[in-house]
């Protein structure tokens, strides 16, 4: 079963990086960070969610090409638990 689902946009401004963001569990997030080379980190500016939605506070996710190598990594802040690791993946070209 998949751990995370999330569609949205990507909008690039200058050296600064938007997101939105629509969850499939009831919430939506805006975040926005800096793009430095190729690396970006974001963090939640607003949040939304449904009345069935689990309480969000927010996310932070970090992308990053090196190479032949993407990494991501993201952690989320539910429930009244702090910011903590959701989710990584690597990719490599092949």
């Amino acid at each position: 079963m998949p751990s995370h689902g999330e569609i949205g946009f990507w909008r690039m401004a200058g050296g600064h990086v938007e997101l939105v963001i629509a969850h499939p569990n009831g919430m939506a997030s805006i975040e926005d960070g800096p793009l430095d080379g190729q690396r970006v980190e974001l963090s939640t500016t607003a949040v939304a969610r449904t009345t069935t939605a689990k309480a969000f506070a927010g996310l932070t996710r970090i992308v990053s090409v090196e190479g032949d190598v993407l990494t991501y990594q993201l952690a989320m802040a539910v429930v009244d638990q702090p910011l903590a690791p959701h989710l990584e993946a690597r990719l490599v070209r092949v």
